[in-house]
């Protein structure tokens, strides 16, 4: 099955999001980080029957809503990577500025070039 790969760069109010379908990237666009914004993100990801492998940042209560509305999604996998990881990658690619869409492009990045690793919710969330 092809599968898009996302990269989601999360924030108090919303998230930044780029989409690499097929070697092809979206522009960063920024949704909010509420119910709303997720069942839209939930709609892009996956018409026209693609998968999505989904990586962002832990940011603790920001990122938790979102990781588990996607978590239950169909044909979504989500990966909520260390922050540190991110940084170090980042790093790696000589990218030091910081924007919410360089971050987002990084993350599609690792995404890309780094072993997926599911993120599976904590038990009172299951």
């Amino acid at each position: 099955m092809k599968h898009n790969h996302v990269g989601i760069d999360v924030s108090a109010k919303t998230f930044t999001t780029i989409i690499d379908h097929e070697g092809a990237r979206t522009e960063a666009f920024d949704l909010p980080n509420d119910s709303k914004g997720f069942k839209k993100l939930i709609r892009m990801v996956t018409k026209k029957g693609f998968a999505a492998q989904v990586v962002l940042e832990a940011t603790g209560n920001y990122s938790l809503d979102l990781a588990l509305a996607l978590h239950r999604a169909k044909r979504i996998e989500v990966m909520v990577a260390n922050p540190r990881a991110i940084a170090l990658f980042a790093g790696a690619y000589l990218r030091r500025s910081k924007t919410d869409a360089l971050d987002a492009n990084v993350i599609v990045e690792f995404s890309i070039r780094m072993p997926f690793k599911a993120w599976k919710p904590p038990e009172a969330h299951c």
